[in-house]
């Protein structure tokens, strides 16, 4: 009888922490910026890639991205230091030929508002924050 009342009490026990586990999770996901932001996908008519996939996460210096970009087919992702406030707001900058490009935007629980800022017109994304092409 001891042992059922022992494992009685450590399964509510272990219930409690779980729950109170998973509530900071929940809360952790919504306000966190980290993750992947993506557009990218396969045009079956064609056999092209397009769109962009941005990885944000935190490394020992700090927040990272993970940038790649395809028009027909993936190019060659970037590994950039990033910088974001603590309302969210991100900023990094991709190198190019002969310059960079310095894209500013917000993260949200489901998605990144991205704009570019280099020599070409602004350009405006929304990137769904969802599972990654390449998963």
């Amino acid at each position: 009888m001891k042992k059922a009342i022992i494992f009685f009490l450590l399964g509510i026990g272990t219930g409690i922490n779980m729950t109170v586990c998973t509530q900071k999770a929940i809360k952790s996901v919504a306000t966190r910026p980290t993750g992947v932001f993506s557009t990218l996908k396969y045009n079956e008519e064609t056999g092209d890639i397009g769109g962009r996939e941005i990885n944000i996460f935190i490394g020992r210096d700090g927040p990272m991205v993970l940038y790649q970009e395809a028009a027909g087919e993936p190019m060659t992702p970037h590994l950039v230091q990033a910088e974001i406030t603590d309302d969210h707001h991100i900023s990094f900058r991709i190198p190019e030929e002969n310059r960079s490009i310095l894209y500013t935007g917000r993260i949200t629980l489901k998605a990144l508002y991205l704009k570019s800022q280099g020599d070409e017109p602004q350009d405006v994304c929304v990137l769904p924050r969802k599972k990654g092409y390449w998963e």
